[in-house]
């Protein structure tokens, strides 16, 4: 064998080993996505696109982080804006909304009292920018909304300011560790898509 026949076999060795590596990623491709329709399809698997991977046994869960709780939302509430009156019962009312452009800086007071907090449901549009001034009256209280990666302690008779950005929709638990609070579920955040 002259050295332009070693040349060309070993072209066409590396051609027909590239034919083989593409045709390896094409069939292993697709019957990797035939695998998983296949798992999904004779329900030894409940990953849904968009669920939460932590809990895919709860319907109502959307995808979160570890330890998340953000669910659909069970209640459709208007974002209200300062001042609004037809808002249900114990829900924040915003006391000042700076609008950007893409989204709101919103302002909220909240009290820590008997153990309850009030109000205890917040309704927000994606994105917002939320600064709360909770207001610890009768004791220590803990405000956490696991989701967004806030956790405060406001200790008795003091004012602390509570402050993050809303992220995907959906329904979010406030939650409440301390001693003195009435139930582990403190409120609700809703954080409606923006319009």
């Amino acid at each position: 064998m002259n050295d332009e026949q070693k040349k060309l076999a070993i072209e066409i060795g590396a051609g027909v080993l590239a034919l083989v590596v593409i045709f390896a990623i094409i069939y292993f491709g697709t019957k990797g996505k035939q695998n998983a329709s296949n798992t999904a399809n004779n329900g030894t698997s409940t990953k849904v696109l968009g669920q939460d991977a932590f809990r895919p046994d709860n319907a109502k869960a959307l995808a979160t982080v570890e330890g998340g709780t953000r669910e659909t939302i069970s209640e459709t509430i208007a974002t209200p804006e300062v001042g609004a009156k037809n808002v249900p019962a114990n829900v924040a009312v915003p006391v000042g909304i700076v609008p950007q452009k893409f989204n709101s800086y919103r302002k909220y007071a909240m009290t820590g009292n008997n153990g309850v907090f009030s109000p205890s449901t917040f309704v927000i549009d994606e994105r917002d920018n939320v600064e709360i001034a909770f207001t610890a009256v009768d004791a220590d209280y803990n405000f956490s909304i696991s989701d967004m990666g806030v956790t405060q302690n406001i200790k008795k008779g003091e004012t602390g300011t509570i402050m993050f950005q809303g992220y995907d929709f959906g329904q979010y638990k406030i939650t409440c560790k301390a001693i003195v609070c009435k139930n582990e579920q403190a409120g609700t955040l809703i954080v409606n898509k923006r319009p």
